[in-house]
């Protein structure tokens, strides 16, 4: 079957594939949490960064944290909600592990009680990336990997 499958591929030649991604303005955010490298005064830190993108204007918002805590982990959207003047109605995650408690089946997460609660609270649904395997990021949103001097 592999090799039919291999042959059909390549006698189909395809060229490029393209999906037209369209967004309504208040349609959707992508969120995720990464780690940087930051210089405070004179001295090399580690910082936990909370990174969301809007996916209409692809406006960007950028907090970095000094733990990563679920205090941090629930402020970040919040104050990208804030930042952009409302509530999306969806929000797109990484897998991280504040947000879930465990995955149900290939699409589904059992998230936090304290996740549950804001989301609850500011009413948006939750997306998150596909494969549990990995963690993947959401695509437009990147973790920011590089040095930040705030002197």
């Amino acid at each position: 079957m592999g090799e039919f499958v291999r042959e059909r591929w390549r006698l189909m030649d395809p060229l490029e594939v393209y999906l037209l991604l369209t967004f309504f303005r208040a349609e959707s955010m992508q969120a995720e949490w990464g780690q940087a490298e930051v210089m405070v005064q004179g001295e090399q830190r580690q910082v936990w960064t909370f990174c969301a993108r809007l996916e209409y204007s692809t406006d960007i918002f950028v907090r970095l944290y000094a733990r990563s805590r679920t205090e941090a982990f629930l402020d970040g959207p919040r104050r990208a909600f804030e930042h952009f003047g409302g509530v999306r109605a969806e929000v797109v995650l990484d897998n991280a592990s504040t947000a879930r408690k465990c995955f149900v089946g290939l699409s589904r997460r059992e998230e936090t009680p304290a996740f549950l609660a804001l989301r609850t609270y500011c009413v948006f649904r939750s997306r998150y990336c596909i494969t549990p395997s990995r963690r993947y990021t959401s695509g437009l949103s990147l973790a920011i990997t590089t040095p930040f001097d705030t002197d």
